[in-house]
């Protein structure tokens, strides 16, 4: 990796962790060692078997920002340290044998210097290095590397006649730091830079805003958001209501908590979702993370819950919770309830 040794990207221990930074060949062999095989080997399970919780699950591994590097907490044009001129290329949605055959292509391209499977497996990531024949202020980093995108994304439609995912032309954008032991990385003498010249900027009165919220590469209105959260249907019993209250209430006595685990988290808030209207669910979700004591944060339980009313397939319901708390020592009783 001669000649990237100095490059920092920000880097999260999770989705909602606190932003560092970190070399980016640091990154690299972060994918390339054993550190995420476990994690990745289940997220590719549930991707294949289609089960709803592969976009939950994956929240759990690191991201990274390798187009640039963010202070603390701040990853917007304001919070920026450092452009890095990254452009990371996103393929989707591969499949098959197809997948293999492309990758190898992809390796022999002269412009990527870092390619690796996505955390699906069905997909490719890569990273190329951009030559910008101009200088432009921070507040045009957007643009300009709006405009690389365009112009890269044309070369591979052309080369090799893929569409590249559009996020990629975001330069703030997450990317799951997962396991992949045959990544390929280039040193820089081993690989041409991607220019763009002053001609390439884009026009920006064409960009185009919609009203809409990114959920695994696609997009919900406001509306069908709130329809989801607040529909009642088969929700809200009595009895689940009572079961929960007194889980709660047993749970703050004997100072436990059934979410310190991210797995276990996950779990109470797909059982939530299967079984309460948001606006009730988001209420007993707080209560219940809250027993994490540092750990909590309300943000993250408000992303983590409407991830799960929009995701959910009601595989996992209010008899989980249930479970959890009956391993705390809580005892659930058909008639009555009790708790020791």
């Amino acid at each position: 990796m001669e000649g990237f040794e100095k490059i920092l990207v920000s880097y999260q221990d999770n989705f909602w962790s606190k932003i560092i930074n970190r070399s980016l060949y640091d990154i690299l062999d972060e994918i390339k060692n054993t550190t995420h095989e476990s994690i990745t080997s289940q997220l590719r399970r549930h991707y294949f078997a289609e089960d709803g919780l592969y976009g939950l699950k994956k929240k759990k591994l690191p991201v990274a920002t390798f187009c640039a590097n963010f202070k603390e907490n701040l990853r917007t044009k304001e919070g920026l340290n450092q452009y890095n001129s990254i452009m990371i290329i996103d393929i989707d949605h591969i499949g098959g044998n197809s997948i293999n055959q492309l990758f190898e292509q992809l390796s022999q391209d002269k412009y990527l210097f870092a390619l690796w499977l996505s955390p699906s497996g069905n997909g490719i990531k890569g990273l190329i290095k951009i030559n910008y024949k101009i200088d432009f202020s921070v507040d045009e980093v957007d643009i300009w590397h709006y405009s690389a995108f365009s112009q890269i994304a044309a070369y591979f439609k052309e080369k090799y006649n893929i569409d590249l995912d559009q996020s990629g032309k975001d330069f703030t954008r997450l990317c799951f730091i997962s396991h992949d032991s045959n990544i390929v990385i280039k040193e820089q003498k081993n690989i041409d830079l991607f220019t763009i010249r002053s001609e390439d900027r884009l026009d920006t009165q064409k960009q185009v805003k919609t009203n809409t919220i990114r959920v695994q590469k696609s997009s919900i209105s406001k509306k069908q958001l709130n329809n989801i959260l607040g529909n009642p249907q088969g929700k809200n019993n009595p009895s689940d209501k009572k079961t929960m209250q007194n889980i709660i209430k047993y749970l703050k006595k004997s100072n436990q908590s059934i979410t310190f685990e991210y797995d276990n988290w996950l779990r109470v808030g797909l059982g939530i979702a299967s079984s309460f209207t948001y606006e009730l669910g988001i209420g007993y979700f707080n209560e219940l993370s809250r027993f994490d004591t540092m750990k909590y944060d309300e943000k993250n339980c408000t992303r983590m819950l409407q991830d799960c009313y929009i995701n959910n397939k009601r595989l996992i319901k209010f008899n989980t919770v249930i479970h959890l708390a009956s391993e705390k020592g809580f005892i659930y009783k058909t008639i009555g309830l009790e708790s020791t």
